[in-house]
């Protein structure tokens, strides 16, 4: 297994391994809004918007963002709201676990 320092050389997770759910609660607690869904190894988040433009707009940017990074994500819009729910990337035809990755494009997406 690779191990990846950062800039002060503490150890951190490799972006791609598979975390366990208490690690990913833990990252959790510094980014409001967004839960833990330990039956579909998914987190969620509810954005809310004056409008549906906005809204809209919001969507195509999380959408933008999740591709580039090929990340799985799924985007519900009702009026001003907007429901991301990422999940863990797929390996061998089985849904993956939460990675780093994940967890990167979640607070990336605020």
């Amino acid at each position: 297994m690779q191990q990846i320092t950062n800039s002060v050389g503490t150890l951190i997770a490799n972006p791609s391994t598979e975390l366990k759910p208490e690690r990913v609660q833990l990252e959790l607690q510094s980014m409001p809004g967004w839960k833990l869904d330990l039956n579909r190894q998914t987190i969620d988040r509810l954005h809310e918007f004056p409008d549906s433009k906005v809204a809209l707009a919001f969507a195509a940017f999380a959408t933008e963002l999740a591709g580039s990074g090929r990340q799985p994500i799924s985007i519900l819009v009702s009026g001003g709201r907007v429901g991301l729910t990422l999940h863990g990337q797929p390996r061998r035809g089985n849904r993956g676990g939460l990675t780093m990755s994940v967890l990167e494009l979640a607070k990336r997406l605020g």
